[in-house]
């Protein structure tokens, strides 16, 4: 399985002990996504030293998401990974995966919260970019690629680069 549109290699990639698996790909992606957001002052300071990716929920990725830990800086901070629990948890993260196990309620609050805090947003659920999510994550012909929600990021105040955007495979508006 391969990135559609792959992304330039901006570290190296992940060690080779690591089953090609479908999360391999889908940490890689979100590791890659980062160089191309800007997330507003409030969220990452110039001063920050570490972009943190975390994943709220049961956690799909296992370890495969830990070895992106191993990869270059990005924008000369550290990247690191934080699980959390319960959507209550969810702090002083730049990237949050929701997995599939947050319910419907907590989804929605999650994403306004998020917005206010200037976090992408990523899932693999079906619809999420309609609910206001910024990416979700989706399989088409083997290969891994994205729908996105350029308005819920600009919303967050978030600028996603348009060579991001290139790359997905649908655009789409909330309420879509």
């Amino acid at each position: 399985m391969c990135l559609a549109g792959a992304a330039p290699d901006y570290g190296r990639t992940l060690p080779s002990s690591t089953s090609d698996s479908e999360y391999r790909v889908k940490a890689l992606f979100l590791y890659k996504m980062a160089h191309w957001i800007e997330w507003p002052k409030s969220n990452l300071p110039e001063s920050a030293k570490e972009i943190v990716i975390g994943v709220v929920g049961k956690d799909p990725f296992g370890k495969e998401l830990d070895l992106i830990e191993k990869l270059k800086p990005i924008k000369k901070r550290k990247v690191t990974t934080r699980r959390f629990e319960s959507v209550g948890q969810v702090k002083d993260c730049q990237i949050i995966f929701l997995s599939d196990s947050i319910g419907e309620a907590d989804r929605t609050t999650l994403i306004e919260s998020a917005r206010k805090k200037g976090i992408v947003t990523v899932s693999e659920r079906k619809g999420f970019c309609a609910q206001g999510g910024m990416f979700s994550l989706i399989i088409v012909k083997n290969k891994l690629t994205f729908t996105a929600n350029p308005s819920a990021a600009k919303k967050a105040d978030i600028k996603v680069s348009s060579q991001l955007l290139k790359l997905a495979h649908r655009i789409v508006k909330e309420g879509e």
